[in-house]
């Protein structure tokens, strides 16, 4: 999508932030959300059979390894990361360029520094790979090399990072989408040029992360430029006082980036540690699936928690709570009906996309997937905690959850015959008691409230997810699923009858009315 740049009304702020950017870019970053959606799920599908068939299962699981390894790199970064945005694009509203510039230089010459000193230190951890994974046999020069490409790529991106404050403070994120789908077409069309042309190895898809994260530093570089040029490049521009500022502000995210490593980041450790590289293949993309979905959660929460943060800052309590729990209600059973028949057609569908050999392990589905219902009807929740600085407290939960997971996935997947299912289980229980059964707790306690109605918000998706599974369960039993159309016709007819018996069924009439107006308010802007 084209974009101009140019001022949305004579009120802007001159070169800041135009005070009517969020309002005239709000439909072309929505839809722009759901086209990424879309193209992520897509090229998911399409780029997984890809690799596998051509690397098989146990290489294909070292790729997905090596991009956890530099999830475990990211937490050292998250503080800092997590706001500059914050504190640069306060100070460009003010027109106050030289602060919102300090704060830039700052991020860019840390990171510039860490990515310096990240690289040695990454290729020794590629080099001595072969000595704390299990890998493929034959495979280990493969792996170095696999390893050092994904790092050098991570560093590059991590580069890129502060030049997105461009599109950050325009609000502009239909381009910042843009520049992501460019970086994985570009990295995707190196894959198959590289495996068309000449013999299939690990180390090639390496180079395609590498290129694409240069693809990804223009294209933001390019953003920065035209979004905000009175901000200058100064690689001698760093101050320690907005270091510590970003840091101290930061520090509670860097405990929950951390936890949150230990609850999805390291399965793919503890899978190829315990049960090896093969298993590490199949577990792989029912991962991603996984995150994918998380990732339509996190779009929908996204649209619906301005309505809820509206109240908390008029400090309007009583409807601030009924926003809550009007946001999880819909936002779990958004994620109910597509969890559920994804679950209920797990079989036919890991068959038709991957082969018969992962049609074996389609219950893992059901307990990887079922969690993201409500932990995407939570996040409303955390929008509230981050709005009252009330973060300590969840962020030292989730470090706490992530330690139990880790516990328990290991416990499982070595003292049970549980396996694979070990490691999933453990995901899920550790999800259940922080997302589901905590964190309306501690919302309770942030809001001065009983967490009662948190909790009644998540049954209406409860029901809706042993509706929608069992009658794709029932479907994929009863009828013959063997092409990708039939699976998408049959699952486009059962989700549209579980949302037509959702709105008829699970929803009241206040429900019914604010879905009516909303819809209105749509029509309305769009005519």
């Amino acid at each position: 999508m084209h974009t101009t740049g140019e001022p949305s009304s004579s009120s802007d702020i001159p070169g800041g932030i135009p005070v009517t950017d969020s309002q005239n870019n709000f439909a072309k970053n929505t839809l722009s959300n759901l086209v990424f959606m879309v193209f992520n799920t897509a090229t998911t599908m399409i780029m997984v059979p890809f690799l596998i068939a051509r690397l098989g299962v146990a290489n294909y699981g070292m790729i997905s390894l090596a991009n956890s390894f530099v999830g475990y790199v990211e937490v050292f970064t998250a503080a800092i990361f997590t706001t500059v945005f914050r504190f640069a694009s306060i100070h460009i509203a003010k027109n106050e360029y030289k602060q919102a510039q300090g704060y830039f230089n700052t991020q860019l010459v840390f990171v510039a520094w860490f990515a310096a000193i990240l690289i040695p230190v990454a290729a020794l951890i590629s080099f001595l790979s072969p000595h704390f994974i299990n890998i493929p046999p034959g495979q280990d020069r493969n792996t170095q090399l696999l390893f050092f490409a994904v790092y050098l790529g991570f560093c590059v991106m991590l580069v890129s990072s502060p030049f997105r404050l461009g599109t950050y403070v325009k609000q502009r994120f239909d381009v910042g989408n843009g520049i992501e789908i460019l970086n994985q077409v570009c990295r995707y069309s190196v894959w198959i040029l590289l495996f068309t042309f000449s013999t299939a190895a690990m180390w090639k898809v390496g180079v395609g992360y590498i290129l694409g994260s240069f693809v990804f530093l223009l294209g933001n570089y390019l953003a920065f430029r035209k979004y905000v040029p009175a901000i200058k490049v100064r690689l001698g521009g760093f101050e320690k006082k907005k270091f510590v500022d970003m840091t101290h502000t930061g520090v509670w995210m860097t405990v929950a980036q951390f936890g949150g490593v230990l609850y999805i980041g390291i399965d793919l450790l503890i899978v190829n540690l315990i049960l090896g590289p093969e298993a590490g293949g199949f577990y792989s993309p029912i991962l991603q699936l996984s995150m994918a979905i998380r990732g339509m959660g996190s779009m929908m929460a996204g649209l619906l928690l301005p309505m809820t943060l509206s109240s908390f800052a008029l400090q309007d309590w009583d409807k601030l709570v009924r926003n809550m729990c009007v946001a999880i209600k819909f936002i779990s059973l958004g994620m109910a009906i597509p969890v559920g028949i994804a679950c209920g057609l797990g079989k036919p569908f890991l068959v038709l996309w991957l082969g018969p050999k992962f049609g074996d392990v389609s219950p893992l589905i059901w307990v990887m997937l079922v969690h993201q219902i409500f932990n995407a009807g939570v996040e409303p929740l955390f929008g509230v905690n981050l709005a009252a600085n009330k973060v300590a407290v969840p962020g030292i939960a989730t470090v706490v959850g992530g330690v139990l997971k880790v516990v328990l996935s290991i416990v499982l997947a070595i003292y049970t015959p549980l396996g694979l299912y070990g490691v999933a289980l453990g995901t899920l229980i550790s999800f259940v008691i922080k997302n589901l059964i905590f964190i309306p707790y501690y919302g309770g306690i942030v809001l001065k409230t009983s967490p009662k109605p948190f909790y009644g918000a998540f049954l209406p998706s409860a029901l809706m997810f042993v509706v929608s599974s069992g009658m794709a369960l029932v479907a994929s039993r009863y009828i013959r699923i063997d092409s990708v159309l039939s699976l998408l016709t049959i699952g486009l007819v059962l989700g549209i009858m579980c949302a037509l018996a959702s709105y008829m069924v699970l929803c009241n009439k206040g429900d019914k009315e604010l879905i009516r107006q909303a819809l209105a308010k749509r029509g309305g802007n769009s005519a």
